[in-house]
């Protein structure tokens, strides 16, 4: 049977390994302390077994990740395993261990980064047999929590690639903004097809949209034009009333105003006869309408727009 492993001295000096606890000595500023020991990478601790208060300790750049101070001077905080150095007889915390209360409840295949307070949560975590990275951020103060990623070089062109190959979510339960100096570009590709449909919004050029269909939308310079594709319409909500054409319509409403005009004058013109019982007049619309254009409504009305 194998036998516990027990700490064991060095010569004179103290324990080479020990367990203890993150410590704020007394009468010490809480907020000065912390800022001081993440400056200097030193913290103070109690050792277990009655080892008593050492400060000064130097601390792993992991382990400060880790650790959480006490949140009164006097208590304890993180629970923590340290070395001593021979022959500095200097103590090095080099991990954070969980308490005998505590438990990160991980399985084989998962990992977990947390920092946490009184006031908010930042946690990491991983599933590698699934591979699922969940990203929890929590504040109870109104107006913080957040996510920031900044993306730059000194030419202004980086890029943030976010490549997804099944779905992309996005839900929000307020605002939503998307925000460009330049350019705004949705698309949807068809790899199968080889088509792109898509809505651009360019600086200065105004915008555009285009689909498979062959079907487009242009809007700038205080000009909107809507084309549909060769065999398609326009519809203004669900209407099956043609649109007038208006320059058709006006050349042949001009035509039927100068015929109207011809027969006016016509009648104007035309001796009256007594007796003859309106042949005379007759005779000049007749005249008139042989020698005028007819007008030709059959091209006014459109055939691929409709209004109701």
């Amino acid at each position: 049977m194998t036998e516990g492993i027990r700490r064991r001295g060095i010569n004179n000096e103290d324990y080479q390994s020990s367990r203890g606890y993150v410590f704020i000595p007394p009468n010490l500023d809480r907020g000065k302390y912390i800022q001081t020991a993440f400056r200097k990478e030193k913290i103070s601790i109690i050792l277990e077994d009655g080892g008593g208060v050492v400060n000064d300790v130097y601390i792993s750049r992991t382990a400060i990740q880790d650790i959480y101070f006490p949140v009164e001077v006097g208590d304890i905080g993180s629970c923590v395993a340290c070395i001593n150095i021979p022959p500095y007889n200097q103590y090095v915390v080099v991990g954070v261990i969980s308490k005998e209360d505590e438990s990160q409840l991980l399985g084989e295949d998962e990992f977990k980064r947390e920092k946490k307070t009184a006031t908010g949560v930042v946690s990491v975590c991983g599933r590698g047999r699934t591979g699922e990275l969940f990203i929890d951020i929590d504040s109870t103060e109104a107006g913080t929590g957040g996510v920031f990623v900044n993306v730059k070089n000194r030419n202004r062109d980086a890029k943030l690639n976010i490549n997804v190959f099944g779905e992309t979510n996005i839900h929000t339960e307020g605002k939503a903004t998307i925000e460009s100096t330049e350019e705004i570009n949705l698309s949807v590709i068809d790899n199968e097809a080889e088509t792109v449909s898509s809505i651009i919004y360019k600086k200065g050029e105004g915008l555009s949209y285009s689909d498979e269909f062959g079907n487009s939308i242009t809007a700038n310079g205080g000009v909107v034009q809507i084309i549909p594709n060769e065999d398609g319409v326009f519809r203004v909500f669900e209407g099956d009333e043609p649109l007038l054409k208006g320059n058709t319509t006006v050349e042949q409403l001009e035509i039927e105003k100068s015929r109207v005009g011809d027969i006016i004058s016509a009648l104007r013109n035309s001796p009256v006869t007594a007796g003859d019982g309106g042949a005379g007049f007759k005779a000049a619309i007749i005249q008139a309408l042989a020698t005028t254009e007819a007008p030709d409504y059959s091209e006014v009305k459109s055939n691929k727009s409709f209004s109701d």
